[in-house]
């Protein structure tokens, strides 16, 4: 039986790149979101 090595890494996988992928989205939107409310002279916490 051969002992595994613990130096290795795990390789990301799909599911990771589905994260990264769901990061950018949130914060692309959350800045269109800003870029919109602005055109209102919206103010955060008045």
């Amino acid at each position: 039986m051969s002992q595994r090595n613990s130096d290795m890494k795990p390789a990301p996988d799909v599911w990771v790149a589905l994260l990264f992928v769901s990061v950018a989205s949130l914060s692309a939107a959350i800045a269109f979101l800003v870029m919109e409310l602005n055109k209102y002279n919206w103010q955060l916490g008045r």
